[in-house]
């Protein structure tokens, strides 16, 4: 499995300690080179614990940071430079998946019929697959929804915690 991911899944793992989730999920995760500078380079001083954590991510190779090279047809005003790298390598490589939270970012990704996954996805699979148990899944969505550091919509949590049979939806939704 291909799995691509953008800055904001990274960052809000990093924050919740959830960053091991990657590796257990999917193995091996691509960053563009953009997500790697504003993840780790730009980040800033009260994200640095993040910032190594990633690092180590990378030096482990479960992330791994790769370069290309933009054509004018996935350039966007709407859109971040990570979020176009990170869409221009899933299409041209194929990936199976996208790592996004962004909901521009992630029309343009579909629209490119790229799947997509948002961190509360990305926490669901992992209550799923058995990596999280259910007390500790509502704990972390609860901590989402406290944060003022992480941007993920309280209605949005709120209703993942109300549907948890409600897999379809928010397997292919978030």
């Amino acid at each position: 499995m291909s799995v691509v991911s953008n800055s904001s899944p990274l960052i809000s793992l990093g924050k919740l300690d959830m960053l091991f989730l990657l590796k257990k999920l999917y193995g091996r995760v691509i960053v563009l080179q953009a997500v790697y500078e504003e993840v780790v380079i730009q980040s800033p001083e009260e994200d640095r614990k993040n910032a190594l954590s990633v690092m180590n991510l990378i030096n482990d190779g479960t992330i791994r940071v790769e370069t290309i090279e933009i054509g004018k047809d996935v350039l966007s005003e709407t859109l971040g430079r990570g979020e176009i790298e990170t869409i221009a390598y899933a299409s041209k490589k194929g990936a199976n998946l996208i790592l996004m939270d962004d909901l521009l970012a992630r029309i343009e990704a579909r629209r490119r019929n790229l799947g997509v996954k948002g961190t509360i996805g990305i926490l669901y699979e992992a209550y799923c697959k058995n990596f999280l148990d259910w007390i500790s899944f509502q704990s972390v969505i609860q901590e989402i929804i406290l944060r003022k550091d992480i941007w993920i919509h309280e209605d949005l949590c709120k209703e993942v915690l109300m549907k948890p049979g409600y897999t379809l939806y928010l397997m292919e939704s978030m």
